[in-house]
């Protein structure tokens, strides 16, 4: 019986599909410390010294960064406040000071952010696979978010930011800034899917499996009646 419930589990997991992970800063207070409050990922700002490109590095692990837990901040725009994931993540061509660093639980095949800031510059993502090789270099995303005007009427802020398909799966990836500023507001990834077996197919599965159990149970040897011929056979 343990051994039908195991495979009837498996059917029902087969046919789950994975979930988007969701990270908004709107969601969480200020001051928040989010590192490891979205299951399946770990979230970290990763200081990078000034002149330093992490696109430049083949690995994760060459990159001189320093760790740090990821708490929620809040910036303040010609119209508003908005609460951001880490504080500011400009910098990623070589400016400094760092960005978004996420390690996933299980690999992703696509990511996309928006980000905040004054100019409208694109935003840096640099991917790398489960073994920390950067299988993606130099991708500068970026589209028209538009701006809103400041109090004194200049176009000045900006919603920028993109989204990337990757063909490789995704263990860790950097996000941040292409210039001097850039503030995180949302991030969304895609986990890689397993093989999955769609609803009819898990149904007709799980039908025939049962049928095959409740049939191996009909054949079983009623107990009295195996003990009544062993009874007539020893007699004989």
């Amino acid at each position: 019986m343990k051994g039908v419930l195991g495979l009837i589990g498996i059917l029902i997991a087969g046919s789950a599909s994975a979930q988007d992970i969701d990270i908004n800063a709107s969601d969480f207070s200020l001051g928040t410390n989010i590192s490891n409050a979205i299951p399946g990922v770990t979230l970290s700002y990763a200081s990078i010294p000034p002149g330093t490109d992490p696109q430049s590095f083949p690995t994760l692990a060459a990159i001189p960064y320093t760790s740090s837990p990821l708490t929620i901040q809040s910036e303040t725009f010609g119209y508003g406040n908005f609460n951001t994931l880490g504080g500011d993540t400009g910098g990623l061509d070589g400016v400094g000071p760092g960005g978004v660093l996420l390690e996933f639980t299980h690999p992703i095949d696509g990511v996309s952010f928006v980000t905040q800031d004054f100019d409208g510059d694109a935003t840096i993502a640099a991917l790398f696979d489960s073994s920390g090789n950067q299988v993606i270099t130099g991708i500068t995303s970026e589209f028209d978010g538009g701006c809103v005007r400041s109090p004194l009427g200049g176009c000045e802020y900006f919603n920028t930011g993109g989204a990337i398909q990757s063909t490789t799966p995704i263990s860790a990836i950097v996000i941040g800034g292409s210039d001097e500023e850039a503030f995180i507001l949302s991030i969304d990834a895609h986990p890689v899917a397993a093989p999955e077996i769609d609803s009819s197919s898990a149904t007709s599965a799980l039908m025939l499996l049962l049928g095959s159990f409740m049939v191996l149970r009909s054949r079983r040897p009623n107990s009295e009646t195996c003990t009544a011929i062993g009874t007539i056979t020893m007699m004989l």
